[in-house]
């Protein structure tokens, strides 16, 4: 029973992650400058780059905890290597793959008024906050399902105990 808690408890942490893995596309066709040129323009403007840089310290963070034996350069190396252009270079083919130039030119166009700038602004926080709200529920889920276990355990043992009859 203990392990089959482990094991709920790790896949509850673990959904909560899911959003920091990205799927690689599996093909990459060349994506036009002009669409290419746009894309970039987006994500600058919904400030792709400094979420990214802030997902990456925080994983890494939480890796550093997770794993206190690793010399602290091996962090600060592997930090180094994790360049912030170099993921949006091999994300450019995903939005390719689901929006159109005129999408994301249209894209631009609400991101820069001011619904688009609070969007923004604001989008970070509902999400850290939603993504609680995810864990939270996930984690009483979890409990209530390892207390029903444990009583249908709990149960299962009662049941199959010998019954003792009384000698005469």
């Amino acid at each position: 029973m203990r392990t089959l808690a482990v094991v709920l408890w790790a896949a509850v942490a673990l959904a909560g992650t899911l959003p920091l893995r990205a799927q690689t596309p599996t093909q990459t066709a060349a994506v036009s400058p002009e669409k290419e040129k746009a894309i970039r323009q987006l994500l600058d403007v919904v400030g792709t780059a400094k979420l990214m840089d802030q997902m990456m310290d925080q994983m890494l963070t939480s890796f550093h905890g997770s794993f206190p034996d690793v010399p602290p350069e091996v962090w600060t190396k592997l930090r180094a290597r994790m360049k912030t252009e170099n993921m949006i270079t091999l994300i450019i083919p995903v939005y390719d793959k689901y929006y159109t130039t005129e999408d994301i030119n249209g894209l631009l166009a609400f991101y820069q008024t001011p619904l688009g700038q609070k969007v923004i602004a604001t989008l970070p926080q509902v999400s850290r906050e939603s993504m609680a709200i995810g864990q939270a529920w996930g984690q009483k889920q979890a409990q209530s399902v390892i207390r029903e276990l444990e009583r249908q355990e709990k149960a299962s043992k009662q049941h199959s105990k010998p019954k003792v009859t009384p000698l005469p």
